[in-house]
């Protein structure tokens, strides 16, 4: 899937969902995931998150019910039982929360972008 595929498919899921992506996301999203249906970032504190592929964030958003429990984010990757979200107004920040505990507990900041994760 190219960069245009991407933006395309990302801006579908956007109207869907009636909220808006970072732009830093859609960027390394389409630059650097691209149609990969998981990518394996590692993290500047150690480790790694699997940042989701376009093909897979629907699925996997609906299967943990994120919209459901946390309507403002939206899950972008995962590690283990730990769930990296975007809030759904268009800002950078990533957060984290057990997947567990969605609608129960506040999310934590983890990064100012997904560049900084």
């Amino acid at each position: 899937m190219g960069e245009s595929q991407v933006l395309e498919k990302l801006k579908e899921i956007e109207v869907g969902l009636g909220g808006r992506l970072s732009e830093n996301y859609k960027k390394f999203s389409a630059e650097v995931i691209q149609g990969d249906c998981v990518y394996e970032l590692k993290l500047v504190s150690g480790g790694q998150v699997y940042i989701y592929g376009c093909a897979e964030l629907l699925e996997r958003n609906a299967a943990y019910e994120v919209q459901l429990f946390e309507s403002g984010y939206f899950l972008i990757g995962q590690d283990g039982d730990l769930g990296y979200f975007l809030s759904l107004k268009g800002e950078d920040e990533v957060y984290s929360l057990d997947l567990g505990a969605l609608g129960s507990l506040t999310m934590n900041k983890e990064a100012d972008s997904i560049y900084g994760l």
